[in-house]
């Protein structure tokens, strides 16, 4: 375990693990919603569970090793991978808000979701820091606003 004073902090990094975060959150929110479901269908099932390991495979490139102690030049080596699993954590929801809820997935209320896994991929494929740092502060900023104004079986 390595002390605070041994690692350089970048606030890039520290935005996206919140987001990571935020994201698992809202996904065992869905997850308690669909309790109260009472047949369910093994490609269903098999979705769900396909989605618990995105926001744990984006948390991980994210996380500095033993070696780093700078994390800005950490998630410019491997923030990129993180940014794809996230992308790909948005259009799993995509797809199981369409299975689990009725909700089309080219609908209003699944915009948010194809918006954030687009702009995901968008800074993982565009590693310039700038574009980074506005796709970060926009992602957050929709990802709030998805969270206030979805329904609730929609996340």
């Amino acid at each position: 375990m390595k002390g605070r004073t041994g690692l350089r902090l970048d606030w890039l990094p520290l935005v996206f693990a919140a987001a990571i975060l935020a994201a698992a959150l809202q996904f065992w929110r869905a997850l308690l919603e669909l309790s109260s479901r009472e047949h369910w269908s093994l490609s269903d099932f098999t979705l769900l569970v396909a989605t618990i390991p995105a926001p744990f495979a984006a948390a991980a490139p994210i996380s500095p090793s033993d070696a780093d102690s700078d994390l800005r030049r950490a998630f410019e080596r491997d923030g990129h991978w993180a940014l794809l699993a996230l992308a790909a954590f948005h259009a799993l929801a995509i797809v199981a808000n369409s299975r689990s809820w009725g909700a089309p997935p080219l609908s209003f209320d699944e915009a948010p979701q194809s918006f954030l896994a687009a702009l995901r991929a968008a800074a993982a494929f565009v590693r310039r820091r700038r574009f980074q740092e506005v796709a970060a502060l926009v992602y957050l900023l929709s990802g709030f606003a998805d969270i206030l104004v979805a329904p609730v079986p929609v996340y």
